[in-house]
């Protein structure tokens, strides 16, 4: 799912005060923040999903909802999602609009309200007026000040793009190379002008040698000086599933006066542990040793890898008091699949598309323990086409009459190797019907009873019902009130409450839909 943070951060109301008309509770915008950045994104990319469709598909719970099923809901929609941790200067180049977490520290709840917590979207960054264009939910377009976003961003996104997005680096706009190098050019010249107008006076050659080899000498400093690395920033490179990454930051103390390192924590579950115990006292300019253990799953997908850790001190200093350590890695497999997903979007109940599946090895000869490719649902049929030693080919393609709904399989890839689990790459499609029952499911209650359905067409297709499938203790009549519209009339036995399945199935005269199942639930 592409390198998504598992974050759990609840979702609150906006500070603009307004809310939605007659909104159920999936819509209280008290909890709804994060439904609407993604309704508004998709209206971006020119989508055509209501918001409601959106809603239902990420309900909050009674403290909102979070970026995992933010970015679920978001492929769903047939978009590319990435999860990261940042800071507020790298969301200055963002290549595309992405949904970020707000500790809201100036809305004041009132009694009732949900936590202050937000999610809003940042659409992009003026540089000539230093403001971030961001759409605040419900409903608010406003234009924020960079020391807006850094009080309250937590550090937390999802990127949501119409295209792929790539690896994390892919996701940002390289920096300008004069922020960083500008400062450098100035000395150089600097220093430079004056060792040649010292040097180089009249009746000085011995000062004219001295100042030669002095500018060379700086000259070869600055062309051989690496650019300096934030060592509180660490990137691991490539790193393979099953493994652990072992890391030791040295966080050296930059105070004039002694600082107490007092807790070290992580955003994940890994093992980090300040040697030397806590709290440990570091005097001005010596350093602790903050190590991490991060343990790679062996089932991990290709993801970039993103973990971030806090050390807080007792320092004087508001700067220095947590400071942020993020280390980085590219988990890569022994294989490849792409892409990492397979998503179809909306299609009818008897599509005729196909996509490509591609898996790649990334060391030699490791193709040639392929087993065999299967899939978890019938629906899905995977044909092995003309493939390399280096490389294997599949035709992916979706069966006739799927059941209406959203289909969510996967594409299981088996190896003779006992360094590679089964790979797994989901496959997600969204099947419209051309039916529609009313309501949308069958909900029983505690007793015996007859309940009324209809079942509707949402073309000129004719609505026929040639026959039905009910368990023991169901009936069923079927009275057709027009060509394209049926009603339905169940009837449940009190005796039979208990062993009630989780569908009726309706067989319908109908060349691309043959059958519509109606969902049985019982209230808890």
């Amino acid at each position: 799912m592409s390198g998504l943070i598992p974050l759990i951060v609840l979702c609150a109301a906006s500070n603009t005060g307004d809310v939605l008309d007659s909104a159920p509770y999936w819509l209280d915008t008290r909890r709804a923040c994060g439904p609407l950045c993604l309704s508004f994104l998709d209206k971006y990319y020119g989508g055509t999903s209501s918001y409601t469709e959106i809603a239902k598909q990420s309900p909050p719970g009674p403290g909102g909802t979070n970026l995992s099923k933010l970015s679920e809901v978001a492929e769903q929609l047939g978009y590319y999602t990435l999860g990261f941790e940042s800071n507020t200067e790298n969301l200055k180049r963002l290549k595309w609009p992405a949904i970020i977490h707000l500790n809201a520290r100036d809305l004041t709840p009132k009694p009732g309200t949900v936590p202050t917590t937000h999610f809003v979207v940042v659409h992009g960054w003026n540089e000539t007026k230093g403001q971030f264009a961001v759409f605040d939910p419900p409903s608010k377009y406003i234009n924020v000040t960079e020391e807006w976003i850094s009080d309250r961003f937590s550090g937390a996104g999802l990127i949501v793009s119409n295209e792929p997005i790539g690896s994390f680096e892919q996701a940002f706009k390289p920096g300008s190379i004069w922020s960083s190098w500008l400062p450098e050019l100035f000395t150089l010249v600097f220093a430079s002008s004056a060792l040649i107008w010292i040097g180089w006076r009249p009746k000085r050659n011995k000062s004219r040698v001295l100042a030669t080899a002095s500018l060379l000498l700086l000259l070869c400093g600055c062309a051989a000086e690496a650019p300096n690395e934030n060592p509180y920033h660490v990137d691991k490179g490539e790193v393979r599933p099953g493994t652990t990454i072992y890391h030791t930051f040295k966080v050296v103390n930059t105070q004039n006066e002694p600082v107490r390192y007092t807790d070290f924590v992580g955003s994940c579950t890994c093992t980090n542990t300040l040697l030397g115990g806590m709290p440990l006292l570091v005097k001005p300019g010596e350093f602790a040793e903050a190590k991490v253990e991060v343990p790679i799953e062996k089932n991990s997908k290709d993801q970039r890898l993103l973990r971030t850790f806090y050390l807080t001190t007792d320092s004087k200093d508001p700067e220095f008091r947590k400071i942020t350590l993020l280390l980085n890695a590219d988990v890569r497999g022994l294989v490849s699949p792409i892409p990492q997903r397979i998503m179809f979007g909306n299609l009818s109940t008897k599509p005729d598309v196909s996509k490509q599946l591609t898996v790649i090895e990334r060391e030699p000869g490791v193709l040639k323990t392929f087993q065999s490719v299967s899939t978890d649902h019938s629906g899905v049929v995977v044909k092995r086409e003309e493939s390399s030693a280096d490389l294997l080919l599949f035709n992916v393609t979706l069966g006739d009459h799927l059941s209406a709904g959203l289909l969510s399989a996967n594409i299981i890839l088996t190896f003779d190797n006992d360094d590679i689990q089964d790979v797994k790459i989901p496959v997600l499609a969204q099947i419209k019907s051309d039916f529609k029952t009313i309501p949308s499911k069958l909900v029983v209650r505690s007793g015996a009873g007859e309940y009324k359905m209809r079942v509707s067409s949402l073309s000129d297709k004719p609505v026929k019902v040639l026959k039905y499938d009910c368990p023991e203790g169901v009936s069923l009549e079927v009275k057709e009130d027009n060509p394209t519209i049926c009603s339905l009339k169940i009837s449940v036995s009190q005796e039979h409450l208990a062993m009630l399945p989780s569908a009726i199935t309706l067989h319908l005269d109908h060349p691309d839909e043959q059958e519509l199942r109606i969902p049985i639930t019982r209230p808890k």
